[in-house]
């Protein structure tokens, strides 16, 4: 039987009221979080400057009504202690009023960083990070891309990538650590890399992909009481404490290199990288003429090392031929096998981390 028409004038009304119950309770919920929100960015804000931090922005927003909750910050700078500083032109986080753990931050335009006495400023046409914390806010998992990385002053045309990507994954362990437990897995991915101009380089500025997967074994040491830490303090204890990077795959398009390779990565005394790899290398023939090039090694040896090289070369997963050999850096050095490739830069860190860890 159809409902009479004041009986559908109650329904409709009962709805609309309900309706708007909801809307209202809604909205009420959405600035209560938003508030919450707000007053957390300004207690993280305060409680890092307590342990020595540097943390400013020129202001902060709030938006998105009513899908999303939008926290916009102009001007976002954070420098720890010890000097490592990075500001930007904006920093816009995104988060859904019921899925806080998640969040998407955006930061494209301008990035400055200090570091170690040096500045460096880049751009990036979009950088982009999905972030996934858990109940405590603490970072579970990380995604980051950037399209269209530019580094200034570094020649011309300047340093950068046509994109980055990193992604971050906590490993969760109920066993007691030790230095050898993995603490964090990694992927990260470059295409289009370009190095800026770096004295010794025998292959070019310009890689045209490279890869890396690993884990970071060795947790963090329990900061010492007493003076705030910086993260480059931090990052010597757990080096000093024997953490180290294992590297599951490394890939590089370095042409005429191509390498696959898997190995370690530690820091030394003096926080500057040491690694030792296991290597298939691709196009070595092409490289020691490189190498005979740049007088790096004379030309006999070099013509000798392809003949060796080709003996030894065995076909890849892809039927390339490839050649096994160690890769290796230490004191300042890249080696592939005995063949020197060039030099890396130093880490430049600020002069007080420069003295030997413990020493």
């Amino acid at each position: 039987m159809t409902p009479a028409p004041s009986a559908r004038r109650r329904i409709i009304a009962a709805f609309l009221v309900c309706a708007a119950l909801l809307a209202a309770a809604y909205t009420a919920y959405w600035f209560h979080v938003a508030g919450l929100v707000g007053k957390a960015v300004v207690q993280w804000s305060d409680q890092q400057r307590a342990a020595g931090w540097q943390v400013a922005y020129d202001r902060l927003e709030m938006a998105g009504f009513p899908l999303q909750l939008t926290v916009r910050l102009d001007g976002p700078s954070l420098t720890a202690p010890g000097g490592l500083g990075w500001r930007a032109d904006s920093l816009t986080a995104r988060a859904w009023p019921f899925r806080l753990g998640r969040l998407t931050l955006a930061a494209p335009g301008r990035h400055r960083l200090s570091f170690g006495g040096e500045t460096a400023v880049l751009t990036a046409a979009g950088l982009t990070a999905d972030l996934r914390l858990d109940s405590a806010g603490r970072l579970r998992r990380l995604r980051a891309t950037a399209r269209s990385v530019a580094v200034q002053d570094t020649g011309d045309p300047a340093a950068g990538a046509d994109e980055l990507s990193l992604s971050l994954d906590q490993v969760a362990s109920a066993a007691p650590l030790t230095a050898r437990s993995p603490v964090l897995t990694f992927a990260a991915a470059a295409a289009g890399l370009r190095l800026p101009p770096l004295p010794g380089l025998t292959l070019g500025r310009r890689i045209a992909a490279a890869s890396l997967s690993g884990q970071v074994r060795g947790p963090l040491p329990p900061a010492p009481p007493g003076k705030p830490e910086s993260p480059l303090d931090t990052l010597a204890r757990w080096s000093a404490a024997g953490g180290t990077v294992t590297v599951d795959h490394l890939s590089l398009d370095w042409q005429p290199l191509g390498l696959d390779a898997s190995g370690t990565l530690a820091l030394d005394r003096r926080l500057q990288p040491l690694a030792a790899f296991s290597a298939q290398v691709r196009g070595y023939a092409q490289l020691m003429d490189r190498l005979a090039e740049a007088r790096m090694v004379d030309r006999g040896a070099a013509n000798a090392a392809k003949l060796m090289l080709s003996l030894m070369a065995r076909p890849d997963s892809q039927g390339r031929p490839a050649v096994p050999v160690p890769l290796t850096v230490q004191d300042g050095l890249l080696w592939l096998g005995p063949a020197r490739i060039g030099a890396v830069p130093p880490i430049p860190w600020p002069p007080r981390l420069v003295r030997p860890v413990g020493g």
